[in-house]
């Protein structure tokens, strides 16, 4: 027989190995489908022992194992179809434990190819996550998570789960990473809203295990799982609202607090950590951890857990990450906390950039650069990033940013997510006089940014996910931003609809942070009630969720601009000191509007605030509006 006969023989007999199996699932299916008598369970029972046995047959085991074709493909689908049969008659199968060592069994064998399945597209991800949620969604599994029911006979299938559920959605995830933009926008999530209740249940079975003193092994395993899958989970940019919107970032910090008055060896701290880390890279997550008094926390637990961290560097290294996404303005100007955390994001930017795939050992060099890019407006951070870190420097961001600056309409979405973020990121350096006069030297990068900032409005705001847009500019916005700091901007060109309007303006335009939106409305509508229109970005000017274009043409037609600052004003928008800097440089009149009055604006703009002023605080709204109603009047 020759070696290619002898092969062809090896795969009909796995074919045939595999086929048996098919063949014991559909007897299997159509009696628990149709069972209605007690023969009917010893059925059930015989049929289950035939694929026990199958399965646990060495020389069965290894052929179907080293067949890459039956692997990759077949079982992972003879799994599926198990699984399927397990989860719908749960409730009513006679012999719970069988089953559960047969899955176990299945398992083992899949879950080294499941990965390789799931993105080659030889097993379905979508049907896949389905029955992970569905198999922790039966009776039997919330009993469990509820703590209704601690048989230990319950635990294999949600701990096999859980770890599907990590597998699918961390496929998921790589799989956008090399999604193209059009591929990107139209994925739809795996989490549905009817899933709720399954994660809610997962909550309850963290919360009972870091409340109860006395927790068997069983559990212990479980709950290191079930963080596990949570990383997953908070790592998809799909699930992460999700995650926020169920109070996982108050909990995150709560099971935190937990563990550092238990101390305990067989806590997940290291995952808790990694989880609160992917929470910290979203808006939502930002401002629910902060409410929940994250940092106060973690440092905490840096103080009493310090042995444990010492013995686990890749645990601790997760701090700084956090600390730089999290910390608020007057935490990020504290040395002892900006340092660690900058050094910490810059040295993933450059372990990132040695790989082909963009990723370094704990994320995305999207996801670093985008971090930075919203810190930066900190200019304590452009100081030391500029001035003091060796691994920083603008030749740093130079390079980088003409390495990613042309990209494709149709790339991979990844790719405009660092070219949005690197935008961003020289839009704040920029701002720095030091760097101005070699930004106008370098021709090459003068010519980007100006083509960028000819590109449409339309192309560049829908790079910018929703989770980002109070954070970055677009790209064209932060390349004009560049131009005004560098005075090389040149104010659109009008069309008819924008003449019109620049015709009627030559009135009061208000310059704010979207989150003195409410403040700001309020200025504005008691203006109208002393006959004073202010042009305004959101009152039907604006084309676009981006307004830069519409406000860089307002801004030179204007009478004035009414300024209102705050905090975030002045030190957490990019778009806001662009809008400034315009302003000071073509001199038109400002009037400030405090919103505090205790609030002192920071030096880079308060040395241009010389003119009239109005601090609103603690004195009566209208007498405020009054006095700032004269001094249009007057201007």
């Amino acid at each position: 027989m020759s070696d290619h006969q002898a092969s062809t023989a090896l795969h009909t007999e796995n074919i045939m190995d595999l086929e048996k199996l098919k063949i014991l699932l559909e007897r299997l299916d159509l009696c628990t489908k149709l069972r209605e008598n007690p023969s009917d369970a010893t059925e059930i029972h015989s049929i289950l022992s035939a694929v026990k046995d199958h399965l646990e047959n060495p020389a069965i085991r290894y052929r179907l194992l080293s067949d890459q074709y039956i692997a990759e493909i077949g079982l992972p689908n003879i799994f599926i179809r198990f699984c399927n049969i397990l989860i719908a008659f749960s409730a009513s199968l006679p012999d719970y434990s069988i089953f559960s060592t047969i899955l176990a069994e299945l398992w083992e064998m899949v879950s080294k190819k499941i990965a390789v399945s799931l993105e080659r597209g030889s097993v379905s991800i979508t049907e896949c996550y389905q029955m992970a949620i569905s198999g922790l969604s039966t009776d039997e599994s919330f009993a469990y998570l509820g703590g209704e029911n601690d048989k230990t006979v319950f635990v294999t299938c949600i701990k096999i789960f859980l770890l599907l559920l990590r597998a699918v959605v961390w496929s998921d995830s790589r799989r956008m990473e090399n999604m193209r933009f059009s591929e990107y926008t139209t994925h739809k999530c795996l989490y549905e809203i009817q899933h709720d209740q399954t994660i809610q249940k997962i909550i309850t079975f963290i919360d009972h295990f870091f409340t109860n003193t006395t927790i068997h092994g069983a559990r212990i395993e479980c709950i290191q799982l079930t963080f596990v899958a949570l990383v997953a989970v908070s790592d998809s940019k799909n699930m992460l609202p999700m995650m926020v919107r169920l109070g996982f970032p108050s909990k995150l910090v709560e099971w935190l607090d937990s563990i550092c008055q238990r101390n305990s060896a067989t806590d997940p701290l290291k995952l808790l950590i990694i989880t609160i880390a992917n929470v910290s890279q979203c808006e939502e997550g930002i401002i629910a951890l902060n409410n929940a008094n994250a940092i106060e926390t973690l440092r905490k637990s840096e103080t009493v857990l310090s042995e444990t961290l010492k013995r686990s560097p890749f645990t601790y290294s997760f701090y700084p990450r956090i600390y730089a996404n999290v910390a608020t303005i007057n935490e990020v100007d504290t040395p002892a906390l900006l340092k660690p955390a900058i050094d910490f994001v810059l040295q993933k930017i450059h372990e990132a950039n040695t790989f082909a795939n963009l990723r370094s050992t704990t994320g995305h060099l999207y996801e670093y650069l985008v971090s930075l890019a919203k810190m930066l407006v900190n200019d304590n951070i452009a100081k030391y990033i500029l001035d003091s870190c060796e691994l920083g420097g603008l030749s740093l961001f130079m390079r980088s940013f003409l390495e990613h600056n042309v990209v494709e309409p149709n790339d991979l979405f990844v790719k405009h997510l660092i070219r949005l973020a690197l935008y961003n990121i020289m839009c704040s350096l920029a701002f720095r006089p030091t760097v101005q006069s070699k930004l106008n030297e370098n021709e090459v990068f003068l010519a980007a940014v100006t083509q960028a900032s000819n590109e449409s409005t339309a192309n560049t705001e829908a790079f910018i996910p929703l989770s980002l847009r109070n954070n970055l500019m677009t790209v064209k916005a932060a390349a004009d931003g560049i131009l005004v700091y560098l005075d090389k901007f040149k104010a659109p060109t009008l069309n008819v609809d924008q003449v019109a309007k620049v015709s009627q303006l030559k009135s009061p335009m208000i310059s704010y942070s979207h989150r003195d939106v409410t403040f700001c409305r309020s200025v504005v509508a008691a203006l109208k009630q002393h006959l004073i229109s202010v042009w305004i970005d959101e009152d039907g000017h604006c084309l676009s969720d981006d307004c830069w274009e519409e406000i860089a043409i307002a801004i030179p037609n204007a009478s004035m601009v009414l300024m209102v600052i705050s905090e975030n004003y002045c030190t957490k928008s990019d778009s806001c000191r662009v809008q400034a800097t315009y302003a000071t440089k073509l001199k038109i009149p400002i009037i400030a509007l405090y919103i505090d009055e205790n609030y002192q604006a920071e030096p880079w703009l308060d040395i241009h605030l010389t003119g009239l002023r109005v601090r609103f605080g603690n004195q009566p709204f209208d007498e405020a509006i009054t006095r700032l109603a004269k001094y249009i009047s007057a201007l």
